[in-house]
C-alpha cells in the first residue's frame, strides 16, 4: 500500500512538471529538441521527463531554466525539487529575476513606467485590457 502511494505521488508531481513544461513548449513554438538543445541536455533526457519515465533533476531544472530564461525557483518549485509557493510570490520573483536581467538604464525606465501606472486615474485602471 505504502508503495502505490508513493507511486501516485511521484506520477501526480510529475504529472504537473510536465504539463507546466510542455505549456512551455507551446507559448515559444519549440519542439522538445528546440528546449533539449537550448538546454543543452540529450534529446533521450527531455523525453523520459516528457514521457514520464525519469524526474528532471537539479541540473536539469537549472539547464531547462536557463532555456526558457525563467527564474530557476521557478523550475525546481514546478519539478518538486523545492517546496510550492504561492502564485503572486511567483509572480514577485519572475519580475526581479527579469529585472536583474537589464541593465542599469533600461532598470530606471521600467521603473518610470511602473510608477506611472501605479498613479493612474482610477477610470484609467479599468479600461478592458483584454487585447493587450
Amino acid at each position: 500500500m505504502k508503495i502505490l502511494v508513493k507511486v501516485k505521488c511521484y506520477l501526480m508531481t510529475n504529472l504537473d512538471f510536465v504539463n507546466w513544461l510542455e505549456k512551455q513548449l507551446q507559448v515559444r513554438g519549440w519542439k522538445p529538441s528546440d528546449l533539449a538543445h537550448a538546454a543543452k541536455i540529450s534529446t533521450g533526457t527531455l523525453s523520459n521527463i516528457l514521457n514520464r519515465t525519469r524526474r528532471a533533476g537539479p541540473a536539469t531544472c537549472l539547464a531547462i531554466a536557463q532555456a526558457l530564461a525563467v527564474p530557476p525557483e521557478q523550475v525546481f518549485r514546478r519539478a518538486d525539487l523545492l517546496p510550492a509557493e504561492s502564485p503572486v510570490d511567483e509572480r514577485k520573483r519572475e519580475l526581479i529575476y527579469l529585472y536583474d536581467q537589464l541593465d542599469a538604464e533600461t532598470q530606471a525606465i521600467l521603473r518610470v513606467i511602473a510608477r506611472a501606472l501605479v498613479e493612474l486615474p482610477d477610470e484609467l485602471k479599468k479600461l478592458d485590457r483584454s487585447n493587450l
